[in-house]
């Protein structure tokens, strides 16, 4: 699932590896437009040295 934006671009789609949603008003078929409840990135230690 995307989270849209509204000045969304091909460069500014936004997955990540976790979303919570308690508001269910902004889903669309495969996206969310607003803010979620809580993103979660799991991010690898070969990455933070980036």
């Amino acid at each position: 699932m995307y989270l849209k934006n509204e000045k969304e671009t091909a460069t500014n789609k936004v997955q990540p590896d976790l979303t919570v949603i308690c508001d269910k008003s902004g889903l669309g078929e495969n996206n969310y437009k607003g803010v979620p409840t809580l993103i979660v990135e799991v991010v690898s230690p070969s990455y933070m040295g980036m």
